[in-house]
């Protein structure tokens, strides 16, 4: 739980490098969170070249903190594999989304900070991202999750807030 509670985003990174291990850790993370009816859309770009890490933070307008990053993971998702029914995408961005928080839950656990950097709905960055990964046309390139070994600990914060919370009904 302290993994959860305690996990902010970090900015600043001490220039490092994953190990391949760590990397298929988090990546496995990912793959196994909850899917609609399991179709799991989701997709992982891995990023850890220094050349092509600089290149991205050049490409997205508020990532220019993964020069430093140890390893950067797009998260893609492909709403034709989506669950059908109703809106694919929304289901597609759904689990992508829950792939995402179980990145960032197991990057803290293995002891590396991380941020969320939005790539889709953002047109001209999702075209830039689909250009410079070559990704398909039918798959979105949805975040990037920023991942690396923090220069400094965040601040502890307490975000619980009890109004928030409805029991029944609101």
């Amino acid at each position: 739980m302290e993994y959860i509670i305690n996990r902010r985003s970090t900015r600043q990174f001490i220039l490092h490098t994953a190990t391949e291990e760590e990397i298929q850790q988090l990546l496995l993370a990912g793959m196994s969170a909850p899917s609609a009816v399991n179709k799991y859309p989701v997709s992982f770009i891995v990023i850890k070249d220094r050349e092509q890490l600089i290149k991205m933070a050049k490409i997205h307008p508020f990532a220019e903190f993964t020069i430093n990053a140890a390893v950067a993971i797009v998260v893609c998702y492909e709403p034709a594999k989506a669950y059908p029914v109703h809106d694919p995408v929304v289901y597609a961005i759904q689990d992508a989304s829950a792939a995402t928080m179980n990145i960032f839950t197991a990057a803290e656990m293995i002891g590396y900070g991380s941020t969320w950097t939005g790539i889709s709905p953002n047109a001209p960055v999702v075209a830039a991202f689909s250009q410079e990964l070559k990704l398909p046309e039918s798959v979105i390139p949805m975040a990037m999750i920023v991942i690396g070994k923090k220069a400094q600990e965040s601040q502890k914060i307490d975000k619980f807030n009890p109004e928030k919370v409805h029991y029944g009904q609101w």
